[in-house]
């Protein structure tokens, strides 16, 4: 069963994501790229307001960035305020020596209880990043939990723009193989919907479809609730053989 990620930028955002009814509550900060990291403070403001409701992930930016304040700012978290997930980006580690290791040992950074989400880059030429098939292969390697299909130049066209529909489909599929949970975004639209559906995701990602203006703008929580209620129509009429596999409590 599809269910929704929302990406929020402050806590008075996830509370309005959460009583619009999204199921994943998702923290970054748009204005520094696809996958910018929130401050501690917004991060630590955010876990709190959710407060096991929902469960959440965070983005931590690229990985050629470096992730060193997040193991001391995990640390300070107490273990009921811990994410179920955690996400940073391979731009710019295509051409770079060792990437598998760094990202490794990002990984080791991370408390036991959080699941490691792969990011593949649609558009993997803009972003400098490893193609499918690498991302796939690490991922699986590493223990990864989910894979996080999105954007990294988000004034391109978006996932529906860069990928036809059968190419979406073989890595969806490459991914359920190696065990992963799937999440699409990308500049997804409600429209696009439809489009997605049928690949079976596990969570359809947004942040732009749910705010006032473009990503960087206010969240607006009945928009949240269209595409909740959107999602809930489309549990009825779709046939069995196309529902998700993964049901997350709410």
């Amino acid at each position: 069963m599809t269910k929704l990620l929302v990406s929020v930028r402050s806590a008075e955002e996830a509370a309005d994501a959460i009583s619009a009814g999204a199921d994943l509550i998702d923290v970054k900060e748009p204005s520094a790229g696809s996958l910018g990291a929130a401050t501690p403070k917004v991060v630590a403001a955010v876990m709190k307001v959710v407060a096991g409701r929902r469960p959440t992930s965070i983005a931590l930016g690229e990985l050629n960035q470096g992730i060193a304040e997040w193991k001391s700012f995990a640390e300070r978290l107490s273990p009921d305020r811990l994410p179920q997930f955690v996400k940073f980006g391979l731009a710019g580690c295509s051409t770079r020596p060792g990437m598998p290791r760094r990202w490794k040992a990002a990984l080791a950074t991370l408390p036991e209880s959080v699941a490691p989400v792969a990011v593949l880059y649609a558009d993997w030429s803009v972003a400098g990043s490893p193609t499918r098939n690498l991302v796939l292969r690490y991922a699986q390697r590493l223990h990864c939990r989910a894979l996080l299909i999105d954007t990294y130049d988000k004034r391109g066209p978006g996932l529906l723009g860069l990928w036809s529909d059968a190419a979406l489909a073989r890595c969806v599929a490459a991914a359920r193989n190696a065990g992963l949970l799937v999440v699409l975004g990308g500049q997804v639209t409600a429209e696009q919907f439809d489009r997605l559906l049928p690949h079976s995701p596990d969570f359809i990602a947004v942040r732009g479809a749910v705010c006032r203006g473009d990503r960087s703008g206010r969240l607006d929580p009945e928009l949240v609730k269209r595409l909740c209620e959107r999602l809930q129509n489309s549990r009825g009429a779709m046939p069995t053989a196309l529902r998700g596999h993964v049901e997350v409590s709410r």
